[in-house]
This record gives structure tokens, C-alpha cells and sequence, in this order.
């Protein structure tokens, strides 16, 4: 297929694969009903515990695609099972959970929060395999099956074109060509000293270099990714495909793409700002690559105020910073990048810029002498002379990346110009270079030892220009080299070591011409006016034996730019520290001579001192107590420490200043305490009081909330505490959802509402009563005497007795009835009297017509009892045969029962005389009517004792006779209950058989073996009328009789049960209140 017919196909492949995954089921957990199944909290309603696999077919045979249900297999131990319907199929899946990575199939594969959404992304991957088949068809069809010429490809066509055109160019830039090689090419190809066309193309060839845009190699960092949802990968134009870990992503710049491809894509990475989280711990060719700068911006600000304020601060970079203020001051770059401010206004303290700088490079993940290059680095000291410890480490800078290389130049030249003070701020190569090891290498924890270390960044520090001449391609340095022997290039290093002479950057242009035998170094530089030098930095001859040259001397301003100023001189060369700096190889017939002049010529302003360096440089400065240009003049300062001050003041660089100026943040208070400022946050403020005091807010650490949507943030006891908003469920710190979107999603007798499942009866109306709940509907009724709608309101029948009908007159709590319904008893009739109901018990019935009436019997004759006191009342008929009652006294008592029935003399024998007896409850003598005969009777132990006199014989009890002669045998028998063995009070009588038997007499209990005891009474009548006679003893009736709730009252000893006012209902069951 051509290009231009390629562009003509029509852009719809996206827009329908998108419709058909916006078709794909929904998930439908199948909820268990059971409530007996204790599973996992992570799981819901769709968990049915243990379920064997045709079990679970079977539930889910008629459930429609997207039901789903989590179970258990049998015998599975570390996982559960999850059984999805799709396709008139049901599919099965391990599951595993983990609380750091959520729901997933694999460990490898997607994770999700819930089921439901590895439910949901499951459907639309099936849904797309199943129905996407037709359009992908069309698609390989129109474009001969290759997916490079996907028709989808001409919406990243020039995405595509552009990323084609990186991969042409090599994988890794070249290194940096050095100066001096260049040079000896040169030299090669014949060119002469004094071609001036070359020389100018040279210039303008750096010069187009140097303002280049660096060229950067950030590879990218892919991972392996799960996309949600379509996606297409950004190189070859395709989609992703795939249920899980369809391609991979950069973390740096989300770039998106096949595996395959990823290994094409070159190593162009563009890091998107979005994506980096502040400035600190972030990589460095990441950073720079993302804000397009050759050196970090929190590098340049920070090197820029040392440089203004503290490079004359002693111990600057050593002494380190208040830690409150240096992380305030990162938090504030992390935040606002390059609109934080970090002048002297905000922070006066020059050691907190310091140490925020080493906290960055400290910070690096990478540190600035990279992993791979330190070993070059080290082996470079190991070279015994300067000038091979130069070449060595101009070698192994040439090993860093470029972001590196470009930082660790900007650093070296700082911390040189910083040394050049070191008699003032007292921080020379090695002291410098003792700070900052820790930080620009990476050192183990344990190592102690750092001395190799120093010794080599205090190297790079002292000859940095020389290191980093590659990068100065402005500074015009042009070699003519007809003999390329090492030597000379040694001797040309020694000579930029120990001469400093290219350091001219700006201004108008200055040409000098050294030569040594065949070897001419031509050095162009800028001359400025001498006035505007701070402090010299070294003075020096220069001359071709024998004739003396001119002396130049060089200033250095506070811009680091380099000054020459031709002086007279006479012929003779009078310096301090003579110095050959050439090597001579034997080659060598000339060389150059440099002589250092030193103090000699007393550089300095009045009041200042001068100092010699080990190389003889005059550095000048102020003494102590001193301050001013040590070029013009030093002056004695106002104070030397805080005791000359007062106490509210403080000495800083030699005034008594008031501390707190510029010291403590916004709304802060500044005491000073013996010359110390000490900042504090007002009553009612909170916060730091060096960088701010803001209103105490309870709710502070909730802002931002570290809390998921759908939460609330409340701080309790100083701890951020998340809970779900009302009507949400799930995880506070990962996000809450609805509790259900639908009633299928809630047990069956609940329902959705307002996304929150409830009780179904609450869809019945006011005053409504629920009967059930059926398939999450309510069957709701109005109760009777109510009318309304059950699903909106019932309200009650009446307001009034005039609001109902005549068959029912009354309104009783809002309900129209009849006041006789339940008023009376059983049986009884109710009249109303206006709206007072009369209840009795009809012609042929009797009972209490409030509880009960029953039909008339012969029982109810004594009812109420017509007899006498103490009498008892018992049916019976008349001489008419007509059932009338009848009046007895009962045992023990005496008289006219219709009268009155008075208790007897006596209730037991016990209460007589021992020749009396307790009979008809009257004492009397016991042997009336008892002996038969001619007995004779004789009362013992209140018993009659019947015996025939002398010379009769006979029953006793019966008669007794004239004794007779009989036969011995006939006559001789043994005496009636011989020996007596009855108990006392018993009665002893012989059976046909001879046998004697006891019995106690009437109305005695007890063991007639041993004692017959009269018992408190034998019946009611022996008892008072308010007690019954219960097992021989006198107890009340009522107790036992009546049911709950009841009353009981005695009457004749009987018990009555009714109810008390207030109750209703029978009283020998329940008693319940109205």
C-alpha cells in the first residue's frame, strides 16, 4: 500500500473498538442468603464459603453474564476460587490477596483494590476478544496484515517520523575531543603558526560549540505495566493487548510501548516536570534534561550568594547551618523550584545557602564523581609529578556524563575562588576538599580513612583551569607543536598550572606570544582596567634569556575575571622564589623562566597585610578587627565579638547590629538573650518561627488530606485519623465507594437506597406496619381502625365520638368501635347506657358477668353460701325432690347450721382428761354405748375398756354371761390382742384369723404402731374462716390458686380470684393491664 493511500484510510478504528468495550457486561456478585458463613472481611455477600465445583455450575447455570460469586475449592489452602458466567459458561479463577498489592490472578499480573474490579476488567477483555474480531479483520485486511502500516498509524505518523529520525544517530555521543590533541593534528597536516583564516575558524568553530544546547543521552526507565482500559503503544502505533502486563512504561517521561519495541525506542528521554517531586534525591541528567540548563538552578543561586556574601565569611562551607533553617530553605526549593528566594534578606545566615548545597549534592542519587569514573579519578594520584596528576584527571573527567562534567567544573571553580581567600575565611584547597569529600563522592559508612580522597579533590579544586581547559574553547589558547613530544606537552600543563594565564574571559582582547626554542604558546586575553581589581592574585616575569621581558601582573576582581598590567621593569631580574618550570628532555634548547615577586613590592592598601602563598603569590588582606578593600584601606571595626556590644545587640562583620534583623519568619517574635536572637510563635500561633507563624488550625495536618476520595480527614490527638463518609464503605486511605448502586447488590430483605442498603420495612409509610419482606420489596398494611395508603401514611379512623357511625359510637383512640366489645365476661350481656356499657349474665346463667357467665348448677345453690357462720352449704334436695341447699357445721363444730356453727370442746383426745374422750368435739366418757352386755367399762387412756365381770363370760363388746363349764380344750383361748401392741391412742382388734390389727380411731393420724396423733384439723370447719385445712393443717387457701397479675381474697375457705382495677383478662391464668 502506497503513503498516499495509507493516509486516505479513515481514522475509525479507535472510536468502535471503544463502543464495543463500553458494551461489555457489568459484574453482578451473586449475594449467599446463608448467614451462618463466616469468610474473609475482604470479601462481601458474594462469598459462599466451601463450594465444590458442579455445586457452584449448577448455582450459576441460569444467572446471566457478569454474576460472579467467591468461594472456596476443597482442599484449597492459600487461595480462593473465583467463578465468573460469561458466555453461557462458567469460568474459573485462582485468586490470592495481599494487603500492600490488592486482588490479583498472578504475581505478575494487574492488581486491584476489590473483586468487583477484576470482575469488571475481566468482562471487557473477554467482551473485546469475543466481538473486536470483525474490525481487527478489516484492519489487517486494508493493510496486508502488517501492523507497521496500521491504519491507526497516521494519528502518530509525526511522532512516529520523529522518534525514526533519533534512531540514525549514534547510541552514545562522542567523547570530548581535548585541546591539545586537536593541536598536534594540526601540527600533522603542516598547517603554520600564522594562518590566520585557520586560527579564526578554529575560534568560530568553538564559539558554535560552546552555545550549543548539550546533548544529552537519558535513557529510559521502563518498567513492566498493566494498562486499564485500551491503550496503544507510542512507537509502532499499535494497541496494547493483553488481560494483564501488556507493555512496559517510563517512570521519567510515560512513555508507552510494546517489550519489543521498547528495545527500539532511542535514548531520548524528555523527563516530564509533572513527574518529578521537587529537586532533591532527583538524578542529575534527569533534572537537567527536564528544566533544559547545563548546571542545576539551586546550584547557580547558591554558588551566587557565597560568592556575593560569604566569601570572606570564615569557616564558610565548614560551619554549618541552623538543620530548622536548611529544611525550610529545601522544602521552599522543593516546592517554588527557582522562584524561591534565597537572598540575604530572607536568609542571613550564609551557612544555611552552604549547607544547603551540600545537602543537595550530598542528596544525589548519583553522586557527582560518578560510581563508574571514581576509580579513574583515584588512580590519578598515583602519578608522581603535577603535570601527569593533570593529564590523568583530565582523562577521567572526560569519563563523566555531561550533566556531571558540566556541574563538577561549575563546583571546582567556586570552591578555587572560595581558596583564594583561605587566609581570610580560612578554607584552602585541603580544607575545602576535607567538606566536601563526603559529598561529592560516594563513600562507604564505615569507611573512616578519606585521606586519598582529599588529596585528590584538593587537587582538582587547586588546578581546575587546567582540568576543564577543553571547555574554555572563548579563551582563544592556540599551540603550534612542530615537535608533539610528551615532554612538551608536559611542559605546556606545568606552565597553565603554576601561571594561571588564561583565566581572561571578557573585554577587549590582548595577544602575547611566548616562545621556548621551536615551541610558541600564543595566549589572547581580555584587558581590563586595574582599578577595578579587589586583590591580586600574583605577580611574575616572563623573559627569553637574556634579554628581561616587561613585568606583568595580574588582578583578579570578584568576578573571577583575570587583569594584566604591564609595569616598567629594568634589565635585571630581581624575584623571590626562582622557579624553572620547563622540562628539558634534551630536546629543549630554550626555556622559560617564572619568578614570583611576592610581597616585596608591598601590594597591598593601607592597614593590610600580605601573605605569600607556598608559590610565592601575594594574597592580601585584612587583619583581625579590621575590615574594608585590603587594595585601598583597612579600618578598625566597631567591635571584635559581642561582649563590646550591648546586650541587645550583636557583633556581626565588626558592627554592633541589632540580631533579629531578617532573623525570624513572618508574624514571629525576636527576644534577644545575651546578644542572641531567639524566635518565637505568639500565644494562639503555631509553626516555625524562622520561617513563619500562621493561626493554629486543628485541622492542619488533614490539609492536604492524607485520606482516599470519598473520606473525611479529622485530627485526633495530634494523629490524621480517616473514616468514610456517610453512606460509603471500604478503605479510608485508599479510597471509599458505595455501599450498592443497586438492590441486587443487598440481602433479600433489604434494599438500595440513596446508595446505602436498608431495612426493606422502611418503605412502608407513617403509622404503616410491615408484614415482610419479599425479594427486597416490602408488604406494608395499615392496622386496623387506620386508613390510608400502607406505602405513604396510615392515619387513625376518628377524631371524635362524632366522626363514627352509629353502630359503633365510640372513638377510642382514634378507632371507631362499640363500647360493649370486650367490656363483659363470657356470655354476658352488654347494654349501653348512652356510651357506658351494662353488663350482666342471663335469666338461666349466673357468674360474674365481667369475666365469665356459665349456665346455672346445682353448685351455684350455695353460692353465695345462705347457711350460718362456719356452715357448710352443700346441694341437696327437699322433701319435693326439688334441688335446694343444705347447712351442716363441719367437723369439729356445734350447733344450728343456719345460725350459727360454734367450734367444740375439744378437737382431739389430747385435750381431755385420760378418762374421757374427744367425742362430737366434746369431752365425755368414752365408755357410753361402748362395752356390751353386763360389761363392765372402765375409761383408760381416754379409750373405753370393756371386760366381763367375775363369773361371766363372753364378748365384752358384745355381752357377757353367766360363765359355763366346758371342756378344757374348748375354752382355752388366748385373750383378745394379748399384750396390746398397738401404739398410743391406737385401736387394737383381732380379724377372723385371730391376728389383732391397729388402726387409730376417727379423726387421729398417724402410725398406729407407735402413736395416733389428732392432726390441727380433718377439715375447713376445724379451720378459721379465712383458712382452708390442706393435709392436716390450717393454711391459706390462696395461696397457689389464682394466676399472675391476680388478686385473691378468702371467703369461707375458699379462695376468690379476681383482677385489680387496671387489668384484664382471666384470673386464674393471667391478669394483663388495659
Amino acid at each position: 500500500m502506497s503513503k498516499d493511500a495509507l493516509l486516505a484510510v479513515p481514522n475509525v478504528w479507535k472510536p468502535e473498538l471503544y463502543k464495543i468495550q463500553l458494551d461489555a457486561p457489568t459484574p453482578k456478585p451473586v449475594l449467599c442468603e446463608r448467614n451462618d458463613i463466616m469468610g474473609p472481611t475482604r470479601y462481601g455477600k458474594e462469598y459462599h464459603g466451601q463450594m465444590d465445583h458442579k455445586e457452584c455450575e449448577q448455582m450459576l447455570k441460569d444467572k446471566p453474564d457478569g454474576c460472579y460469586l467467591v468461594r472456596r475449592s476443597p482442599g484449597a489452602d492459600n487461595y480462593y476460587t473465583l467463578s465468573l458466567r460469561f458466555g453461557q459458561t462458567t469460568k474459573h479463577f485462582k485468586i490470592f490477596y495481599s494487603p500492600e498489592k490488592g486482588h490479583y490472578l498472578r504475581e505478575n499480573f494487574k492488581k486491584f483494590e476489590t473483586v468487583e474490579e477484576m470482575v469488571a476488567d475481566g468482562l471487557v477483555d473477554f467482551y473485546m476478544r469475543l466481538h473486536a474480531a470483525p474490525i481487527l479483520k478489516e484492519m489487517m485486511s486494508q493493510t496486508k496484515k502488517c501492523y507497521e502500516q496500521s491504519p491507526y498509524m497516521t494519528l502518530h505518523r509525526r511522532k512516529l517520523r520523529s522518534l525514526c529520525s533519533e534512531l540514525c544517530k549514534p547510541a552514545k555521543l562522542p567523547m570530548v575531543q581535548d585541546s591539545l590533541e586537536s593541536a598536534d593534528t594540526e601540527i600533522a597536516d603542516g598547517r603554520d603558526v600564522g594562518e590566520k583564516g585557520a586560527d579564526q575558524e578554529q575560534i568560530e568553530k568553538l564559539d558554535t560549540y560552546d552555545n550549543a544546547y548539550p546533548e544529552y543521552e537519558k535513557q529510559h526507565a521502563f518498567k513492566t505495566h498493566t494498562f486499564k482500559g485500551l491503550n496503544w503503544c507510542e512507537f509502532c502505533g499499535n494497541f496494547l493487548w493483553g488481560f494483564t502486563s501488556q507493555g512496559v512504561k517510563c517512570d521519567d517521561c510515560g512513555f508507552m510501548a510494546h517489550f519489543k519495541c521498547s528495545e527500539l525506542v532511542p535514548a531520548k528521554c524528555v523527563p516530564d516536570l509533572k513527574r518529578l517531586r521537587g529537586i532533591f534525591g532527583v538524578d542529575l541528567t534527569t533534572l537537567v534534561t527536564a528544566h533544559k540548563c547545563r548546571i542545576p538552578f539551586i546550584v547557580m543561586k547558591c554558588v551566587e550568594e557565597v560568592e556575593n556574601h560569604g566569601m570572606l565569611q570564615e569557616g564558610i562551607y565548614r560551619i554549618s547551618g541552623f538543620a530548622d533553617e536548611i529544611e525550610a530553605l529545601k522544602m521552599a526549593l522543593d516546592k517554588d523550584g527557582e522562584k524561591a528566594d534565597v537572598s540575604a534578606q530572607m536568609y542571613s545566615n550564609i551557612n544555611v545557602i552552604a549547607g544547603v548545597l551540600k545537602l543537595y549534592l550530598r542528596l544525589l542519587p548519583v553522586p557527582l564523581i560518578t560510581f563508574q569514573s571514581f576509580p579513574l579519578f583515584m588512580e590519578s594520584m598515583r602519578e608522581k609529578s603535577i603535570g601527569e596528576q593533570v593529564i590523568a584527571l583530565r582523562n577521567a573527567v572526560k569519563a563523566l556524563p555531561p550533566a556531571h562534567l558540566h556541574c563538577l567544573k561549575y563546583i571546582l571553580e567556586h570552591l578555587n575562588r572560595i581558596a583564594s581567600h583561605h587566609t581570610i575565611n580560612k578554607m584552602n584547597e585541603h580544607n575545602l576538599a576535607t567538606v566536601f569529600a563526603p559529598t561529592l563522592i560516594a563513600t562507604p559508612q564505615h569507611m573512616t580513612d578519606l585521606s586519598q580522597e582529599i588529596s585528590m579533590l584538593a587537587a582538582l579544586i587547586s588546578h581546575c583551569h587546567a582540568i576543564f581547559l577543553i571547555d574554555y574553547p572563548k579563551h582563544s589558547l592556540q599551540l603550534r607543536l612542530p615537535l608533539a613530544s610528551p615532554a612538551r606537552v608536559r611542559w605546556l600543563l606545568a606552565l597553565l598550572v603554576f601561571g594561571n594565564v588564561w583565566l581572561a574571559t571578557v573585554g577587549t582582547q590582548q595577544r602575547t606570544v611566548y616562545r621556548a626554542g621551536d615551541e610558541i604558546v600564543t595566549i589572547t586575553r581580555t584587558k581590563v582596567d586595574p582599578s577595578t581589581a579587589t586583590s591580586p592574585v600574583y605577580s611574575y616575569y616572563t623573559y627569553t634569556a637574556p634579554n628581561p621581558q616587561p613585568e606583568v601582573v595580574y588582578y583578579t576582581n570578584a568576578q573571577g575575571i583575570t587583569t594584566r598590567q604591564y609595569q616598567s621593569t629594568s634589565g635585571t631580574v630581581v624575584a623571590t622564589g626562582n622557579r624553572r618550570i620547563a622540562y628539558d628532555d634534551g630536546t629543549a634548547t630554550e626555556g622559560i623562566d617564572i619568578f614570583w615577586q611576592g610581597c616585596s613590592r608591598n601590594p597591598c592598601g593601607v592597614g593590610a597585610t600580605c601573605q605569600e602563598t607556598a608559590g610565592g603569590r601575594p594574597v592580601c588582606s585584612c587583619p583581625a578587627g579590621h575590615s574594608g578593600n585590603p587594595l585601598v584601606q583597612c579600618r578598625r571595626d566597631e567591635c571584635l565579638d559581642h561582649s563590646e556590644c550591648r546586650g541587645d545587640q550583636a557583633c556581626r562583620n565588626g558592627n554592633c547590629v541589632n540580631p533579629c534583623a531578617g532573623v525570624c519568619g513572618i508574624n514571629a517574635n525576636c527576644e534577644v538573650r545575651n546578644h542572641v536572637p531567639v524566635c518565637s510563635c505568639p500565644r494562639g500561633r503555631t509553626g516555625d518561627p524562622f520561617s513563619s507563624c500562621r493561626l493554629q488550625d486543628p485541622q492542619e495536618l488533614c490539609r492536604p488530606s492524607p485520606c482516599g476520595s470519598n473520606t473525611k480527614c479529622d485530627v485526633i490527638n495530634g494523629v490524621p485519623t480517616c473514616s468514610c463518609l456517610p453512606g460509603y464503605i471500604g478503605s479510608p486511605l485508599s479510597g471509599c465507594r458505595h455501599e450498592c448502586e443497586s438492590d441486587v447488590e443487598c440481602s433479600s430483605n433489604q434494599y438500595c437506597s440513596q446508595f446505602k442498603c436498608v431495612n426493606g420495612c422502611n418503605q412502608c409509610g407513617k403509622g404503616a406496619t410491615c408484614a415482610r419482606v419479599t425479594n427486597h420489596r416490602a408488604v406494608c398494611e395499615c392496622p386496623k381502625g387506620y386508613i390510608g395508603s400502607p406505602f405513604s401514611e396510615c392515619r387513625p379512623e376518628c377524631f371524635g365520638d362524632r366522626d363514627c357511625p352509629a353502630g359503633r359510637p365510640a372513638c377510642i383512640y382514634g378507632i371507631c368501635k362499640n363500647p360493649c366489645e370486650g367490656a363483659c365476661g363470657v356470655n354476658a350481656d352488654c347494654n349501653l347506657r348512652g356510651l357506658t356499657p351494662v353488663c350482666s349474665c342471663p335469666r338461666d346463667m349466673t357468674g360474674d358477668p365481667f369475666i365469665s357467665c356459665r349456665p346455672f348448677t346445682k353448685e351455684d345453690l350455695c353460692n353465695p353460701n345462705p347457711c350460718g357462720s362456719n356452715a357448710v352449704c352443700t346441694p341437696g334436695y327437699d322433701r319435693s325432690n326439688q334441688e335446694r341447699p343444705v347447712c351442716t357445721c363441719p367437723p369439729g363444730y356445734t350447733g344450728n347450721a343456719l345460725t350459727s356453727c360454734v367450734r367444740g370442746e375439744c378437737q382431739s383426745d389430747a385435750e381431755c382428761a385420760d378418762h374421757k374422750a374427744c367425742i362430737a368435739y366434746q369431752c365425755v366418757d368414752p365408755c357410753v354405748g361402748q362395752c356390751g352386755v353386763g360389761a363392765q367399762c372402765q375409761a383408760k387412756r381416754h379409750l373405753a375398756v370393756c371386760t366381763c365381770p367375775a363369773g361371766t363370760q363372753g364378748d365384752a363388746l358384745v355381752s357377757c354371761r353367766t360363765a359355763r363349764n366346758y371342756p378344757v380344750a374348748r375354752y382355752n383361748k388366748k385373750p383378745q390382742c394379748p399384750d396390746n401392741p398397738c401404739g398410743i391412742q391406737a385401736s387394737c382388734r383381732l380379724n377372723s384369723a385371730g391376728v389383732p390389727v391397729c388402726s387409730c380411731p376417727f379423726g387421729y393420724l398417724g402410725d398406729p404402731f407407735k402413736e395416733c396423733i389428732r392432726p390441727e384439723c380433718v377439715s375447713d370447719g376445724d379451720c378459721t374462716e379465712f383458712q382452708g385445712c390442706r393435709k392436716g393443717k390450717c393454711v391459706d387457701p390462696c395461696i397457689f390458686s389464682c394466676g399472675t397479675n391476680a388478686s385473691c381474697s378468702t371467703k369461707h375457705h375458699v379462695p376468690v380470684c379476681y383482677c385489680p382495677a387496671g387489668f384484664t383478662g382471666s384470673p386464674f391464668e393471667r391478669c394483663d393491664p388495659l
